[in-house]
């Protein structure tokens, strides 16, 4: 029974993706968490694309706290967004990677690597009370959840716990 609790659990992800992002992304998009802190608030992107979502993943940085990119590619826009500021990166193959919250000395042009310095993260009310960055990605045009382009988390059961699956099949 728990076996297969576990199983659903791990393949639910995977059953929720539409079909037609999760299989576009290239191995070239690879990508990394552009902040270390907790995950506040997860994608909820609308289909179609312009109904009522959350596009990104809201990620805790305290103001003044380190921010990095997350993919590599090009910038092609840093600048002000109603009472926040951000920039985008082109990681090539349609996909634009955009981070809101984030102060940057960046420059249109300029080229960027996987992990390197993007800036500082600011004080914000994206978040209501926590100081967070967004994420967002977009492919072709269409929002698509940044945790796709994430290498996967693999986890091992214990030698023990596999001898007790092995016993049950």
């Amino acid at each position: 029974m728990t076996f297969r609790i576990l199983l659903s659990l791990l393949l639910l992800p995977s059953l929720l993706a539409p079909p037609s992002s999760a299989t576009t992304t290239s191995p070239k998009a690879q990508a990394v968490l552009p902040a270390s802190g907790v995950w506040l608030r997860l994608p909820v992107i609308p289909w179609p694309n312009w109904k009522p979502g959350h596009r990104g993943l809201d990620i805790q940085a305290p103001a003044d706290s380190e921010v990095f990119v997350p993919t590599t590619g090009i910038v092609i826009w840093v600048g002000r967004i109603g009472k926040t500021v951000g920039l985008t990166i082109d990681a090539g193959s349609s996909i634009k990677h955009t981070l809101t919250g984030v102060e940057s000395e960046l420059v249109i042009g300029q080229k960027v690597k996987l992990g390197q310095f993007a800036g500082w993260a600011i004080t914000n009310q994206h978040c209501e009370n926590l100081d967070c960055i967004h994420w967002s990605v977009r492919q072709k045009g269409r929002y698509i959840d940044p945790r796709w382009l994430l290498k996967p988390i693999v986890y091992r059961l214990p030698k023990r716990a596999d001898a007790l699956v092995d016993k049950r099949f």
